[in-house]
């Protein structure tokens, strides 16, 4: 983690080398806007022109088929030869037209040229010593908001930060393609949404970048022409995508449900003048395309500020997921929107254009690495959950194996030492002809033998009857053991229940006594059977030392009795409070649907 941080901190520290100055060519540079496009190189006015210094950022905001005209005169005045590049440090103009006395040269995203440099537009030039030369260069951008800075640069800098650049992006694409795939991976095991949000947004976050940084044109789209576009309409999705990020991370929906709607109907919105705003493009509609452009990035402006208030409150309900949301996008909540707020005019300030694309691998990067450390977490809090669960079962089941050994030597014993000594005395009686009490004897021998039986399963249960048979059951141990004291009580509960799940419940009921009277302590347990209309009710109530029910872990015992119940279409629900007692109510269909 602290090396993504170095690393994060790092890569928007640099973001900011991007401009060489070139001491030995003195410059001179003027502009004027052609709002409407009407002028050519040849009837240009004279008494529109502006000084034009270098680096300084020139923003025309919303335009429709506007033009820039910038006039140049460069002057080495060096011994040497110099070879610079006259660079605009915007890569999304739609061309770039350089008028010389010999040549005219295009460069621009909605040209079919190729792009010299990855790093920005520029054009080459190579003085010889006290050489000077003069160039007219056109800048057009349609339908979109227009802005651009100039500088001159070492043709050996632009070379080195087009490489640098290329490495790095191709580098950190590569890396979010892996955390998409294992995100995708992630997404399939879990179904959690937060998942699918991330996905989506490291796909426009890669658009984005690729588009924005000159990187598809300048590497795989040479002549593709509409990347202006493409870029505009990934950066609102990706919005969008962002804020439904931080919402899911956050679970604003449970904690702040009201904020929550407020922001889904503000990115409703949105999408729904994005999607308005394509049909105005594709038909040509300036005016109406004006106005989505402006209510787009208004809503979208609005909700992420709202959503980023929300967050700040969700604090008191989630801290953790909170301040890492606020950590994580800083650079975003400070960064993007103040190109939104340059593009509207509300600021001047001009920032490095490379800085976003950082701001984007630095998001990427840094919420992949929370998202997959939290699944990892929750991977290993999962397996140390199953491990106790099995050590539970084998706990449960070495229990139980113990309980059948004990009771089978009770039996044994009961055998051995009643009926088999009845026996004995039996076959005695016959050696000595007495008669009479060798009937006698059988008969006791008889009775005993039907006790036993109905210990183990009494009979009547084949026969239906559920509330007799456990009412003997418990009767017969009342005169043996004390406590605790059990009290049946029958609410129209019927004597005979022909259904296959009497057995299942004449054991589960056991079960629960038994639990009650050794685990909760209970010196009183109260059984109460109802019969209504469409379902029978059973409930045990004890007066033990009860438990907390939020941290009940269900044992082996509780989660085959439940899931046994659920089988046959009942519930099994147990209400208990510390130190108060236990209710269990298991409730079945008259008419259950195996």
């Amino acid at each position: 983690m602290k090396i993504i941080y170095f690393l994060s901190f790092l890569f928007l520290a640099s973001a900011a080398y991007a401009q060489f100055d070139v001491p030995a060519v003195r410059q001179s540079a003027m502009y004027f806007v052609d709002n409407n496009s009407d002028y050519s190189p040849n009837n240009l006015p004279q008494n529109r022109w502006k000084n034009l210094p270098a680096n300084q950022h020139i923003n025309i905001g919303y335009n429709v088929n506007a033009t820039v005209w910038c006039r140049y005169q460069f002057t080495n005045t060096s011994k040497h030869t110099q070879r610079f590049g006259l660079t605009f440090f915007n890569n999304n103009i739609d061309s770039l037209i350089c008028y010389e006395p010999n040549r005219i040269r295009i460069l621009g995203d909605r040209t079919a040229k190729e792009a010299q440099f990855l790093s920005y537009h520029s054009f080459l030039f190579e003085l010889k010593p006290k050489e000077q030369t003069n160039c007219l260069v056109k800048l057009k951008k349609t339908t979109s908001f227009f802005e651009f800075s100039y500088g001159l640069e070492l043709k050996a800098n632009l070379v080195q930060l087009s490489n640098t650049k290329l490495v790095i992006i191709s580098v950190f694409i590569g890396v979010i393609i892996i955390l998409i795939v294992l995100n995708i991976s992630l997404f399939t095991i879990t179904k959690k949404v937060v998942y699918l949000y991330y996905i989506l947004y490291s796909i426009c976050s890669i658009v984005y970048i690729m588009t924005y940084s000159n990187y598809a044109k300048y590497t795989l789209f040479p002549r593709y022409l509409y990347f202006s576009e493409v870029h505009i309409y990934a950066s609102t999705i990706w919005f969008i995508i962002l804020t439904l990020l931080i919402a899911s991370f956050t679970n604003l929906k449970i904690h702040q449900p009201n904020k929550y709607a407020f922001i889904c109907n503000g990115l409703i919105f949105s999408s729904v003048i994005i999607f308005v705003s394509v049909f105005c493009y594709i038909l040509n509609l300036e005016l109406l395309l004006k106005i989505c452009f402006y209510l787009v990035f208004s809503g979208i402006t609005v909700s992420f500020f709202y959503l980023l208030y929300a967050v700040v409150i969700n604090v008191r309900y989630d801290s953790n997921a909170s301040y890492l949301m606020l950590f994580t996008f800083w650079p975003h909540l400070f960064w993007g929107h103040a190109i939104l707020l340059r593009s509207f005019k509300v600021i001047v300030a001009s920032f490095p254009e490379n800085l976003l694309v950082f701001v984007f691998l630095y998001e990427t990067l840094l919420f992949g690495y929370i998202l997959t450390n939290k699944y990892m977490n929750t991977y290993k809090e999962n397996s140390q959950l199953v491990t106790d669960l099995i050590n539970e079962r084998e706990k449960t089941i070495q229990v139980i194996s113990q309980t059948q050994v004990r009771e089978r030597r009770s039996i044994a014993n009961l055998i051995h030492d009643n009926i088999g000594s009845q026996l004995a005395y039996i076959r005695q009686l016959i050696l000595l002809k007495q008669y009479n009490q060798v009937n006698d004897s059988i008969s006791d021998l008889s009775h005993d033998i039907r006790m036993i039986s109905h210990q183990i399963l009494p009979k009547s249960l084949d026969e239906g009857a559920l509330y007799a048979s456990l009412h003997n059951q418990f009767e017969s141990r009342s005169r043996s053991v004390a406590i605790p004291k059990i009290e049946m009580y029958n609410y129209n509960f019927p004597e005979i229940i022909v259904e296959e799940w009497i057995y299942d419940l004449y054991l589960i009921t056991l079960e629960l006594i038994v639990n009650a009277s050794k685990h909760g302590n209970a010196q009183s347990i109260l059984i109460e059977f109802y019969g209504y209309t469409s379902y029978y009710l059973i409930q045990i109530t004890d007066d033990g030392i009860g438990f907390e029910t939020a941290n009940l872990p269900f044992g082996f015992g509780l989660e085959n009795s439940q899931k046994r119940i659920q089988n046959y279409h009942g519930s099994f629900d147990i209400t208990s409070t510390l130190n108060q007692g236990t209710v269990v109510q298991i409730k079945l269909p008259r008419e259950v649907l195996l």
